[in-house]
């Protein structure tokens, strides 16, 4: 996620791919593993909106995951790995972090109470379409949402399909 094309080199795992700003510091990196793996960071997932409050952009991070997903699955069906694949999502550093969302109500969405969230598991049977990666990514993005209070994901519609608000 915001690797591409910045430092792609061979390493002893496989192949990977840093991002590393100006400043000196990494902001994002891809790895390639030799068994077909995929591991994947972006640093600063969390924002600070406004001074002491910080959030975490549920439409930006699913824009984050959907914009790159089908490429890498792409990629592992060119390079023959067969599925299923398991789509394994973390945040890091999250702990009182709120999700950044539009909502009817008017109470804000709840505090994060941990520093690490381990998403659900998510299987991909199958290659296929976009909308199938959405949908079968779907109980990852209900269990980030649940952390803040509501129910389920506000961006998927009712067949599972990711449909962000136009911002």
């Amino acid at each position: 996620m915001q690797s591409m094309g910045y430092t792609p080199r061979v390493n002893f795992d496989g192949f990977s791919n840093v991002h590393q700003g100006a400043d000196g510091k990494y902001w994002s990196y891809t790895q390639v593993f030799r068994n077909g793996a995929i591991e994947t960071v972006k640093v600063r997932v969390v924002s600070d909106l406004q001074p002491g409050q910080l959030y975490v952009p549920t439409l930006d991070f699913g824009r984050w995951i959907f914009g790159r997903l089908s490429d890498y699955l792409s990629a592992l069906q060119r390079l023959d790995v067969p599925p299923p694949i398991i789509l394994m999502i973390t945040l890091q550093g999250v702990r009182g972090a709120r999700l950044g969302v539009a909502s009817d109500s008017f109470d804000d969405p709840l505090k994060i109470d941990r520093d690490v969230l381990e998403l659900p598991e998510c299987v991909i049977e199958q290659y296929g379409a976009d909308v199938d990666y959405q949908r079968a990514s779907r109980p990852a993005f209900d269990a980030l949402w649940n952390t803040g209070g509501f129910a389920r994901s506000n961006h998927f519609d009712a067949t599972g399909k990711w449909t962000p608000p136009r911002s």
